[in-house]
């Protein structure tokens, strides 16, 4: 069985490894310079910059303002001095900028300001917030029909905080898949080590109690980052059926999954989170957990989710029943995502129509 993500070359890497701010002298340089910033906050998760922002987020180089760009909040604010040059190197703003780190009058705080720095999603330093602002932002995604995804890196001492585990309670109930947040579980905080000052542990054992699917990773191996941050999400495996979505698709899935369950189904949901490269592992054990398979994709089924999910199949031998669900080769209409959807029965109970044809089958 292969990996659940194509590993990276070292040429792959190497541009995350070389990026401004991504060396530690550069980060120490800016903060001699301004004789103010925290070391050992920025190196805890400068590994976890490179990897989300050169290999894992959405974006479009010079265009901060790409309404359908990843957004990335910190709840740590306090290593922002890592987050500006990686900007910079986007070209959100210039670099010029980088060596009035804290000056006085320039936007560059200590704390990042998003009315004050292009690509900047969230003004914080207010431990304890930005879970609760990414969990708005990604029920917004939802209710607009947005794809794109929000994440959120949180320190480790700010579990010890109230409203994050309210904002925690607070995605797994409204089901936000396309939140994602980062504990830099680094073992201290502003006034020494967390389990001293009030212990959190067992961390992990916490998000799942409140609903959250949990992974741990070296924070400092940007191979594994990457391949895990770019892993599928399984909302759950079914006997019966199995769908594998993408994209919007996903709401509308669950959706039609809810209803089919009802019924006396038993079908799983998987968000594949990206087709390039794919989850292969998620795939395979979708494909041993029930006979049928169905793929849902909000564009042509020719070259892509379904015709990757079968490339994997007939790779492996897989004995499964797949069913490629979308938009089939045909002059696309031009209308609103409200009366496209239905159109393409992609909505939750297009989707739960189509299903229950696969299901008829055997």
């Amino acid at each position: 069985m292969q990996s659940s993500a194509q590993a990276l070359s070292d040429n792959e890497i190497r541009p995350s490894r070389s990026a401004p701010g991504s060396s530690g002298w550069m980060t120490i340089r800016r903060i001699e310079i301004a004789k103010v910033g925290h070391y050992s906050s920025v190196f805890s998760c400068t590994e976890i910059f490179s990897a989300l922002f050169y290999r894992v987020m959405h974006l479009r180089r010079c265009e901060p303002g790409w309404q359908q760009r990843d957004c990335y909040l910190m709840g740590k604010g306090h290593a922002a001095v890592e987050l500006f040059p990686v900007l910079t190197d986007l070209d959100f703003f210039g670099s010029s900028l980088l060596d009035g780190y804290t000056r006085l009058g320039g936007p560059l705080g200590d704390h990042p300001g998003m009315t004050k720095v292009p690509g900047v999603d969230f003004s914080s330093g207010s431990i304890g917030h930005a879970l609760s602002i990414g969990a708005g932002m990604a029920l917004v995604a939802h209710m607009k029909e947005q794809d794109f995804r929000v994440f959120v890196m949180l320190g480790y001492g700010e579990m010890q905080g109230g409203q994050v585990w309210e904002a925690a309670l607070f995605a797994s109930h409204h089901r936000l898949d396309r939140l994602v947040a980062i504990v830099d579980r680094n073992g201290y905080q502003l006034d020494g080590k967390v389990d001293d000052v009030m212990g959190i542990e067992l961390l992990k054992d916490k998000w799942q109690s409140f609903g959250w699917h949990v992974h741990e990773v070296d924070g400092h191996d940007i191979h594994a980052l990457t391949e895990l941050l770019r892993k599928a999400v399984v909302h759950a495996l079914g006997h019966d059926l199995n769908i594998i979505a993408c994209g919007l698709a996903v709401f509308g899935a669950l959706q039609a999954a809810e209803e089919l369950r009802q019924e006396g189904h038993s079908v799983g949901v998987i968000d594949m989170a990206t087709i390039k490269p794919l989850d292969r592992q998620a795939v395979l054990q979708a494909a041993a957990s029930a006979p049928r398979m169905m793929t849902v994709e909000e564009h042509n089924v020719l070259g892509g989710l379904g015709a990757a999910v079968a490339d994997v199949l007939a790779d492996e031998g897989a004995g499964v029943r797949l069913y490629r669900h979308g938009i089939h080769d045909e002059n696309g209409l031009i209308a609103p995502l409200a009366t496209l959807y239905p159109h393409y029965k992609l909505d939750g109970a297009g989707i739960a129509e189509v299903a229950r044809v696969q299901l008829r089958r055997g």
